[in-house]
């Protein structure tokens, strides 16, 4: 493709296919760019994979890493300044972060708006798509959570090693910290401070629904509709 590799200098075993793809490349091997402006400022990286147009496009411009993979039509980490064992798939995935590792978003906006928290796992349109942005480039603080599920902890802000599994679960929650919950549209009504507490389990169809709050802490919900509009702590609804 028209100058790609067009700086490459002692590099191995890389393949670049496209316009501008690895245009900046000098010393990095292993790689694989297809696709206009892949990899275009990755330097000295390698083990890289960037599959799609602007995928990886600013990765090493600060400094080196390696071993992402990059597979979306438009802008999958297309931010990335630096960082090391990334997956991002998916059209937008990953697209605003710019120092992250170990991160893992499959589905189209999957994890889009992160800006620099890591160790997390985004599967599913639009999981997690606002977490972690505050609506802007300035990052939230956390990370180390799961998300599985259309839509699942789509706006989390504040919050650490939270596991939502099932579509639109704790999809509205803005902060929120060592939770668990499993099943349709959990936590999903809440309103007010949009707080949905800590160290909370929950599982069923719809359970803890509207149940919110800085109070929200340690409750065992499982069942369906259980605990709907739970805001207390400390307790076990069963059924």
């Amino acid at each position: 493709g028209h100058e790609a590799a067009e700086k490459l200098t002692s590099g191995n075993e890389n393949v670049y296919i496209g316009g501008d793809t690895a245009q900046n490349a000098g010393i990095g091997s292993k790689n694989i760019g297809i696709g206009n402006a892949a990899l275009t400022h990755n330097n000295s990286g390698s083990n890289n994979i960037a599959i799609g147009s602007a995928t990886l496009a600013v990765f090493g411009i600060d400094t080196t890493g390696g071993s992402n993979i990059a597979i979306g039509g438009t802008s999958a980490l297309n931010d990335l300044r630096k960082g090391n064992h990334n997956v991002a798939i998916g059209q937008f995935s990953q697209e605003k972060a710019t120092s992250v590792s170990q991160n893992v978003a499959m589905g189209e906006y999957s994890l889009s708006a992160n800006v620099s928290q890591s160790n997390m796992t985004a599967i599913g349109h639009h999981a997690m798509r606002y977490a972690y942005s505050n609506g802007s480039t300035t990052a939230g603080t956390g990370g180390a959570s799961v998300a599985v599920g259309l839509g699942t902890l789509s706006r989390i802000q504040v919050g650490t090693n939270n596991i939502a599994i099932g579509n639109e679960t704790n999809a509205t929650a803005t902060s929120g910290s060592e939770n668990i919950h499993l099943g349709y549209r959990v936590h999903y009504g809440i309103t007010g401070d949009k707080m949905v507490g800590d160290n909370n389990i929950t599982i069923g169809h719809m359970a803890g629904y509207a149940s919110s709050g800085s109070a929200n802490k340690k409750n065992v919900t499982v069942g369906w509709k259980a605990g709907y509009v739970n805001n207390g702590f400390e307790n076990v609804f069963l059924g």
